[in-house]
């Protein structure tokens, strides 16, 4: 499959056991560098009686051969209070220089 002009292959990654914190997902690895392009699945073992169930979805985005930013979905049904979102932007640290001690500020 291409996207955005490079090969992509995508695997089906179904767990053999129902443990806690495995997922069951699409893993979707570019042509040529196999880096991670994005990450799409579930829980296979809910975390509480009260959740139905958890979706994950992680998107990475390069420039210059190097992950730009990544962005991860996360949706979490619930019985009691029904459906909690959380998105989470993830950026790489600009190098600002030596960290100081709090001594030294």
């Amino acid at each position: 499959m291409k996207t955005g002009g490079t090969i992509v292959y995508a695997f089906l990654i179904t767990p053999r056991k129902k443990w806690e914190g495995l997922i069951k997902c699409v893993l979707w690895l570019d042509g040529e560098t196999g880096a991670v392009v994005r990450q799409s699945g579930y829980l296979v073992k809910k975390p509480s009686i009260f959740v139905k169930r958890v979706d994950v979805t992680r998107e990475t985005t390069f420039r210059d051969g190097s992950a730009d930013m990544r962005v991860t979905h996360l949706s979490v049904d619930t019985r009691l209070v029904g459906r909690a979102e959380l998105i989470i932007h993830e950026r790489p640290c600009a190098d600002r220089g030596p960290v100081l001690s709090i001594a030294e500020r």
